[in-house]
């Protein structure tokens, strides 16, 4: 089942609305005192919910002893939209067929283990079960919208909003930050008015994906082409420039790519319908054909179903293994210590599940793997490239492959983790790479393999244990089908300029087109000054580049805490989330417990306060 927000109590529905009205402007903020205690949140994507409830929490249990005295905290959460708690991705203005891309026995947004004295703090299975009129019991394997899990957050912020405490104050801005500068032991920071007249004792920057696309730079220098770039998927509406028909070439085949394939379809007045289990797409006329490609050229594999509390082990990368190895405190060379294994462990969730090997023990499966005289139909390589593993000539009708194995991957994941065996590999490549995050941010890679793991391996695991649910899987099955998705890209293709047009083009095929989509998301990267925020911190020496030995990473270096490299104790400022990613990995999820950076800064952010308050009351003696 797919809940959406039609499932739920009409009163939620004007919970944005609500949310709204607690929008302030930066002029709109009432005037405090100098001796007051200001902190600043900046992004208000699920990470900023996160950290402004962790010191919440930590306040309402602290605040009010004798040693306050009156001092008062303010707390001022800046965004560049209404989208508070939400961020772009779970606003509630999001089309219904933008979907979750996890099941919903997991999704919190309170701490991991709900609390169950506070009565608001519930699970989104919880929030369902009190609030949806559909007369349906959820369960763990369900699905959501993600406009319906918007209106879950938004319904957590607006539980914090109405929390009285006389000590602390919280203003919801609608401001972009664009700079930010420090001095003694405060920071001050600048929208596009000008600078805000505070001056910040904690700052967390928890920004999530801002940053500004480089992609076809060199396409973009010749101003009286008349081809289009369109540089981002997000916001949506941005694809309505395409015309109905219009051959595209979309750069990308992972999840942003699927969000535009739908938008650009089932957005477009198109109908899924399904018959004899499998669906059919019935056109609007109003579509243009999609020509996808990337690094890859493979489209995602669909998400297994599963929870925590629903899945499979792993037999060899077990939590031992990794104590053993994080033990022995050096980096880790990815490509020779983790791959042998990874390899093994994919192999071995498999085999088993296929008819020759059906009943076998597992001593009898380990020494077929160990034999290297016997040819493996199956392995992680095989996995990652399934074109080189098929023996096809790369010159084949590549849209044929590509359908032959989208409908192989669905057939051989159709009964879950623990009976198809390609979901029972998938699901080992998942479980192996949350034992390989925790290697990363604990030790982390040697320099040459660290660039192998994040050019290939790190995109390839994402792509294929992080896929879509499967109800869209079927549908990106179905437009390859009809004709409306094509991959024609066996090999890397080249993206130049051809007169008024942009010629895709490697060694079997090349295409002319008239619009280029960029359908990836942009990653961080300070060597190419790609957010205005970091590259100001970055030329003030506010934040510094992170280098693993001699390799320059173009990520920020922060300590074990998520604070910056290099800045001075006094200065409270942090990042959380999808700022830190690179010497901590795997930070663009919705869960809590990954890379919680929240939790230190709201420590060390109390602890900073409650020496402000010290030191007032010292000087009034």
């Amino acid at each position: 089942m797919i809940w959406n927000s039609s499932s739920l109590n009409s009163e939620l529905l004007n919970l944005p609305n609500e949310l709204k009205s607690f929008v302030k402007s930066v002029n709109q903020l009432p005037t405090t005192s100098p001796s007051d205690f200001h902190i600043a949140i900046v992004g208000a994507g699920p990470k900023g919910f996160y950290a402004l409830d962790t010191f919440q929490d930590l306040a309402n249990k602290r605040l009010g002893q004798s040693t306050h005295g009156n001092q008062k905290i303010h707390i001022h959460w800046f965004n560049n939209d209404y989208h508070f708690g939400t961020g772009p991705n779970f606003h509630t203005d999001l089309p219904e067929y933008f979907l979750v891309n996890r099941y919903i026995a997991d999704i919190t947004c309170w701490e991991e283990v709900v609390k169950s004295d506070i009565p608001h703090q519930l699970s989104l299975m919880q929030w369902l079960k009190k609030h949806s009129i559909s007369g349906k019991e959820p369960a763990w394997n369900h699905l959501c919208t993600r406009e319906l899990l918007g209106y879950y957050f938004i319904d957590a912020v607006l539980s914090i909003m109405k929390e009285e405490n006389p000590m602390l104050e919280i203003h919801l801005v609608k401001e972009r930050i664009c700079d930010l500068d420090i001095g003694d032991d405060k920071s001050v920071l600048t929208c596009a008015k000008g600078k805000i007249p505070f001056h910040y004792d904690s700052v967390i920057l928890a920004t999530g994906h801002s940053y500004e696309s480089t992609s076809f730079s060199h396409l973009k220098q010749d101003a009286n082409a008349s081809y289009t770039i369109i540089d981002e998927v997000y916001p949506i509406e941005r694809l309505s420039e395409i015309p109905a028909r219009e051959d595209v070439a979309i750069y990308g085949t992972g999840l942003t790519f699927l969000d535009a394939m739908l938008e650009l379809t089932e957005g477009r007045g198109g109908i899924f319908y399904k018959k004899d289990d499998e669906y059919h797409y019935l056109s609007s006329g109003h579509e243009p054909i999609m020509y996808p490609f990337s690094r890859r050229n493979l489209p995602n594999m669909p998400v297994n179903t599963y929870s925590n509390s629903h899945k499979r082990t792993l037999a060899f990368m077990t939590d031992e293994w990794l104590e053993n190895l994080l033990a022995q405190n050096r980096k880790i060379d990815f490509i020779n210590e983790i791959i042998p294994i990874l390899d093994l462990e994919v192999k071995f969730a498999f085999y088993p599940l296929i008819p020759e090997f059906k009943g076998l023990d597992n001593e009898s499966i380990l020494a077929f793997l160990h034999d290297d005289s016997q040819e493996k139909m199956f392995s992680l390589f095989a996995l990652v490239n399934p074109m080189s593993y098929s023996k096809l000539p790369l010159d084949t009708n590549y849209q044929e492959f590509i359908l032959d194995l989208s409908n192989y991957c669905l057939q051989m994941t159709e009964f879950g983790e623990f009976h198809s065996p390609m979901a029972a590999a998938t699901a080992a490549l998942r479980e192996a790479f949350e034992q390989i995050v925790k290697i990363n941010n604990q030790v982390g890679f040697t320099a040459n393999s660290q660039k192998a793991f994040e050019d290939r391996w790190f995109p390839n695991i994402n792509h294929l244990a992080y896929g879509p649910p499967r109800e869209v899987s079927e549908k990106f099955f179905c437009l390859m089908r009809e004709g409306f998705v094509k991959f024609i890209f066996s090999e890397t293709a080249s993206v130049t300029q051809a007169g008024n047009k942009i010629r895709l083009k490697n060694k079997y095929m090349e295409k002319d087109f008239q619009y280029l989509l960029n359908a990836r998301i942009q990653k961080g990267n300070l060597r190419t000054k790609n957010h205005p925020l970091y590259d100001r911190m970055l030329s003030k020496g506010i934040i510094k580049e992170w280098m693993n030995d001699q390799l320059s990473t173009g990520k920020i270096a922060i300590d074990k805490n998520g604070k910056p490299v290099g800045l001075d104790e006094n200065h409270k400022i942090y990042l959380y989330g999808i700022p830190t990613e690179g010497q901590v990995i795997s930070n663009d999820t919705i869960l809590r417990s990954r890379n919680n950076f929240a939790k230190p800064w709201a420590d060390d952010t109390f602890a900073t306060f409650e020496k402000k308050c010290a030191e007032l009351k010292e000087r009034m003696l």
